[in-house]
């Protein structure tokens, strides 16, 4: 499977984002919008188990920190599209460190 769109899910959680990247690695598009139960371990498992990440979308995923970002430049490197809105704990300084990452 290389997309799974998934909006305002509440019943996705950590665990099976988890799982979902482990057994998807090809995974090129991602959309969780409005999926509340994610923090940061499913984004940062997603980053690390499918570097073939092209789009991910997880505007409203409130409990997500700068930890994703720097998952994301560290392990996404086909990344282009990342929509955050109403993310409020991403930081200015996470969005610096991650650019500065993805420019490699």
């Amino acid at each position: 499977m290389r997309n799974f769109l998934s909006k305002h899910c509440t019943h996705i959680n950590d665990e099976g984002l988890v799982a979902l990247a482990r057994r998807c690695p090809d995974l090129r598009k991602v959309q969780l919008q409005g999926c509340r139960n994610i923090q940061d371990e499913g984004v940062v498992r997603l980053a690390e188990s499918c570097p073939q990440l092209e789009y991910l979308c997880v505007s409203n995923c409130s409990h997500l920190t700068d930890a994703c970002l720097l998952a994301l430049s560290q392990n996404c490197p086909r990344l282009n599209t990342l929509e955050c809105a109403s993310v409020s704990q991403f930081t200015d300084t996470g969005f610096q460190v991650g650019s500065v990452s993805l420019k490699r």
